[in-house]
């Protein structure tokens, strides 16, 4: 987000910030004009904040959204959004399969891309499938986000019962995928922009 007000600010467009964190860099930076206050980013009081911010403000505003757990909310509520804001979003079927991890190694599928091996759960039973799809280590994780567990590490049965039954508190459904070893520098990740007929632009 404050690259993008740095970069706003900088061809003369104002930028103000909607997050819940008082102490975050932006606070400080002479790139941002104004900051609002918001109880949370997840559930329908996003939305509420925004439409009064929207309705506070004479024209459209360019609504940006720098956090992937945002986007659920206001794709669910994009209609009464827009009427206050310009924003792009793909469809609510698109941002449904990507932000569930059960669904999105279908849509990998089919598109022949590579992915770890995966295996969905929703029944500690269903846990002994785990040796034969997945192998050891292997990645436990809840299907959409959950307050309270994000992932942990099994090296065998015992450890992945461990942790499905600490995590099956917070979460009804898992996705349980193959290791794949290495370090943060082996880690590699890249952006691109296409245009409406899907050539890349940059």
């Amino acid at each position: 987000g404050l690259a993008l007000a740095r970069y706003l600010r900088k061809n003369g467009i104002p930028v103000a910030f909607l997050d819940t964190n008082d102490h975050l860099p932006y606070h400080h930076s002479r790139y941002c004009g104004s900051v609002y206050r918001a109880a949370t980013l997840e559930d329908d009081r996003l939305v509420s904040s925004l439409m009064d911010l929207g309705q506070q403000h004479v024209g459209r505003q360019l609504l940006f959204i720098t956090m992937d757990r945002t986007v659920p909310v206001i794709s669910r509520h994009r209609d009464d959004l827009s009427r206050y804001f310009d924003f792009n979003l793909v469809s609510q079927n698109v941002v449904s399969m990507l932000m569930n991890k059960t669904t999105l190694p279908l849509f990998l599928d089919k598109c022949g891309c590579l992915y770890p091996r995966t295996l969905r759960i929703s029944r500690p039973s269903e846990l002994t499938q785990a040796p034969y799809i997945t192998g050891f280590p292997c990645i436990i994780k809840p299907s959409q986000r959950a307050y309270g567990f994000k992932a942990g590490i099994a090296h065998n049965v015992s450890e992945l019962e461990g942790i499905y039954s600490a995590a099956s508190r917070h979460s009804a459904e898992f996705v349980i995928q193959q290791w794949i070893p290495g370090q943060d520098s082996d880690v590699y990740f890249c952006f691109t922009y296409l245009d409406k007929n899907h050539e890349p632009k940059a």
